[in-house]
């Protein structure tokens, strides 16, 4: 992402936010990096809100590739009922 985000302005913040779920679902998926994974996890848990979708990238991320981030995340999502 080249540039600077001019953060008083909504749309361009949207826009930067938008990218970054792209970026890190492309590390995520495609190139299989479990830090990216671990990155989309939590973008889709503290920008898009989505519990649901962020404990299928944990699951994923700690099946997949043993991360333990994401495995101890995914174990407190379902001790705390925060997850799909």
């Amino acid at each position: 992402m080249a540039g600077l985000v001019d953060f008083k302005d909504e749309k361009e913040v949207k826009e930067f936010l938008d990218n970054l779920g792209v970026e890190y679902s492309f590390q995520c998926y495609k190139e299989n990096d479990p830090e990216g994974c671990q990155r989309l996890a939590d973008y889709m848990d503290g920008v898009k809100k989505n519990h649901e979708a962020a404990a299928q990238v944990l699951k994923h991320n700690c099946e997949t590739h043993g991360h333990g981030e994401s495995c101890y995340k995914l174990g407190a999502y379902h001790i705390t009922g925060e997850r799909a």
